[in-house]
C-alpha cells in the first residue's frame, strides 16, 4: 500500500482505546493490557515480535511464527497479504503477496480468476505454490495499489473550523477507481456559520454504492465535528430535546436512537441511524475522542475508538479503517 503522509506522531491514553501497535486489535484477555494483538489468521505477542499461533499459509523459507517479515517497525500485516476492492469500494479478497499493499480491481475480473484458479480469499482449492504464485501474478497484473492520501493537518484545520465557528464541520472519504487513490474531501461550507451540510455535499446511491455527483467519485465514509461534545450533550428527556451533562456511553447510545425534528422544524437523525440509512460509516470527533457508527449497526466497542490527538497527529489512518469498515472486511 502507498501512503501519501503528513505524520506528526504523538503520544496518547492508549489503555482506553480499542487499538494499537500497527493499528492492530487489542486483546487484553490474553496476556494482559497491550501484550497480544489480533487479526483474523494470526495473533501477535508484540513483547517478542512473533506470532504465537502458526502461519495457516505455509512458507518453507520461513518460520510459522514470523510476523511483519521480521520488520515490524517498517511493515504492516493485518493478515498477511495484499488486499482487493472493486471499484465501489467492496471487499473481494486477498492474494499470495507479501508486499501488504491493498489493491483496486475489476469485480468481475477479480471473480474470474478465483473461478478458474479455485482461489476463495486467500485459500486454495489446490494447496499447490504453482497456483497461488500464477493468482497472485494475474491478480496484481490486473489491478493498481491504492494510494492512501493521509494528511493530518486536514483533521487539525477541521477541527480549528469547527471551534472558531461551534458549528458541526466535516466531509467524506472518497475512493477515486479511476486513479485508485483514496482521499478526504470537506464539504463545501466549512468554516462557515450556515448549516453542516449544503446541497452541493449531497450523495446518491448507485448499484450498490453511494457517489458524489458528476464526480466518478465512491464515498466509503465521513467525518464530522462534535465542538460541544465535551462540554453538554443532547438528551431526549421527557418528549424534549435539551442539553445537559450525561454519560459518554449515554451519548453514545442516543445516536442510534435520536430520531425527532428541533423547534425549527428541521429533522435531527442521531449518527448511528444517518451510518445504517446512508450504508456507510460515520466518524465523529470531539475535543478528546474519535467515535465511529458502523453502519452494520450499534457496537459499543467503536465508541472512543482513538484520540483526537492520535488522529490530528497522524497516528490513526482513519481513511484506511473507513475503507476497511465500508468495504466489509473490517465487521465492526
Amino acid at each position: 500500500m502507498k501512503f501519501r503522509t503528513s505524520y506528526t506522531f504523538s503520544k496518547g491514553h492508549i489503555s482506553s482505546y480499542s487499538f494499537g501497535f500497527n493499528g492492530q486489535l487489542k486483546d487484553n484477555e490474553v496476556y494482559g493490557e497491550g501484550n497480544a494483538y489480533t487479526a483474523e489468521f494470526w495473533e501477535y505477542d508484540p513483547r517478542i515480535g512473533r506470532r504465537w499461533n502458526i502461519d495457516p499459509v505455509v512458507k518453507p523459507w520461513r518460520s510459522p511464527y514470523d510476523a511483519f517479515s521480521n520488520s515490524p517497525l517498517v511493515m504492516i500485516d493485518p493478515e498477511g497479504d495484499d488486499d482487493y476492492y472493486d471499484k465501489q469500494g467492496k471487499y473481494l479478497g486477498s492474494d499470495f503477496a507479501e508486499t501488504k499493499n491493498v489493491r483496486i480491481i475489476e469485480k468481475e475480473t477479480w471473480n474470474t480468476f478465483t473461478y478458474y484458479m479455485g482461489v476463495i480469499d486467500n485459500k486454495s482449492a489446490i494447496a499447490d505454490e504453482k497456483i497461488h504464485e500464477g493468482f497472485t501474478f494475474l491478480a496484481q497484473k490486473s489491478s493498481k495499489v491504492l494510494t492512501i492520501e493521509y494528511n493530518a493537518s486536514d483533521y487539525e484545520n477541521l477541527w480549528n473550523q469547527s471551534s472558531s465557528t461551534n458549528k458541526e464541520n466535516g466531509g467524506y472519504f472518497v475512493l477515486d477507481p479511476a486513479e485508485a487513490t483514496l482521499s478526504y474531501r470537506p464539504w463545501s461550507n466549512n468554516g462557515s456559520n450556515s448549516a453542516t451540510q449544503s446541497s452541493s455535499d449531497a450523495v446518491v446511491k448507485r448499484n450498490g454504492a453511494s457517489y458524489i455527483p458528476q464526480t466518478g467519485l465512491v464515498v466509503v465514509g465521513s467525518i464530522h465535528t462534535h465542538p460541544t461534545q465535551d462540554a453538554q450533550v443532547q438528551a431526549n428527556i421527557g418528549g424534549m430535546t435539551r442539553f445537559g451533562p450525561v454519560s459518554d456511553a449515554a451519548s453514545y447510545e442516543f445516536q442510534y436512537t435520536q430520531d425527532q425534528v428541533d423547534a425549527n422544524g428541521n429533522p435531527m437523525i442521531g449518527d448511528g441511524l444517518q451510518a445504517i440509512a446512508h450504508d456507510f460509516p460515520y466518524f465523529t470527533m470531539a475535543g478528546k475522542s474519535i467515535d465511529l457508527f458502523s453502519q452494520n449497526g450499534k457496537n459499543t466497542k467503536n465508541n472512543n475508538i482513538a484520540s483526537s490527538k492520535d488522529l490530528k497527529g497522524g497516528a490513526f489512518n482513519i481513511l484506511k479503517i473507513s475503507l476497511e469498515v465500508n468495504g466489509g472486511k473490517d465487521k465492526r
